[in-house]
């Protein structure tokens, strides 16, 4: 299991699994209570193990307020140290000093060890730090496929949109679907209309249905003249993932024309919900009048003419 990632939820899964059950409080220091923890981290083989055996310890650092950060900065450049304890001092460096966790981030991305080096690359994508987008665009072309997943979703969370470029590079190279998913996410943050043509080619050729699907969306998101035209034929596309996909990505270009073309799937039962979402994104007359049609036409299922009412009465707020 890669816990780069799934540790995220470290601390709250502790906290859940002691939840209903009395946790005995001491008066330790938090310096005594990671000193807990990394006895404990000596003798696990794995995050997982960590916090389910350090449960009451992640808690008790859970409630504290102040942490000396000079101490936890010290732990984590020990690299004597087991890797899984350094793990946690950086996860709740992260938590209690967010600044000097990107410091100790930047400086771990130079670490051999791939949770440490995720857990890095989360942190520096979760708090934009532009400084460190020429390292991670390095990963895009890391050996290790989560390595590179994890940096394409760090690039997309700093927003810089001098990285789209080598995010599309990246994903007419990359193998890995997840990576190539991750890819697709972040152009679809950073909006930058000049990977529009790359875009486009991906959701008409790509082999994957699941890319040319995520592709669509991603187009909805930029919403320009091009991503619409591209739009209007995918939602006849043979492919019903994709179709799907092209009914929710016109609704994100707010594109009042896209009315016409969205209110035809409304007598299909299988995109029918879609298609009524998407409408009632789309601001103006023209589609509130839609959706007061189907709610008055008792052709219509009861769940669409429901829903359509409940959209009704949002847009009207």
């Amino acid at each position: 299991m890669v816990f780069g990632a799934a540790y995220q939820n470290f601390a709250s899964g502790a906290s859940s699994q002691t939840e209903n059950n009395e946790v005995s409080r001491t008066n330790s220091s938090p310096k005594e209570i990671f000193f807990k923890i990394e006895k404990i981290c000596d003798r696990e083989k794995d995050l997982d193990g960590v916090r389910k055996s350090a449960a009451s310890e992640l808690r008790e650092i859970e409630e504290i307020r102040e942490l000396d950060e000079l101490f936890l900065i010290n732990e984590f450049k020990d690299s004597k140290k087991d890797w899984k304890y350094r793990y946690s001092v950086l996860f709740f460096l992260q938590k209690f000093a967010q600044k000097n966790a990107v410091l100790v981030a930047r400086e771990a991305l130079k670490e051999s060890n791939k949770n440490i080096k995720l857990l890095a690359i989360s942190i520096l994508g979760n708090t934009k730090d532009s400084f460190s987008t020429p390292r991670i665009l390095d990963f895009l072309n890391d050996p290790d496929g989560d390595i590179r997943s994890a940096s394409a979703l760090c690039l997309g969370k700093i927003g810089d949109k001098a990285s789209s470029k080598h995010l599309v590079r990246a994903l007419n190279n990359e193998q890995q679907y997840i990576a190539r998913i991750n890819i697709l996410k972040s152009l679809s943050i950073i909006k930058d209309e000049n990977t529009v043509d790359d875009i486009i080619h991906i959701l008409n050729n790509d082999p994957s249905i699941e890319v040319r699907g995520l592709a669509a969306i991603t187009l909805g998101h930029i919403s320009n003249s091009k991503c619409f035209n591209a739009l209007i034929k995918s939602i006849n596309d043979d492919n019903d993932l994709v179709q799907m996909n092209s009914i929710i990505a016109l609704g994100h270009t707010k594109n009042v024309a896209a009315l016409k073309h969205l209110e035809k799937f409304l007598a299909d039962n299988d995109k029918s919900i879609l298609a009524i979402i998407s409408i009632s994104k789309i601001d103006g007359p023209e589609s509130s009048q839609i959706i007061r049609g189907v709610v008055g036409d008792n052709n219509y299922s009861l769940k669409l003419r429901e829903l359509a009412q409940k959209l009704l009465k949002e847009k009207v707020k």
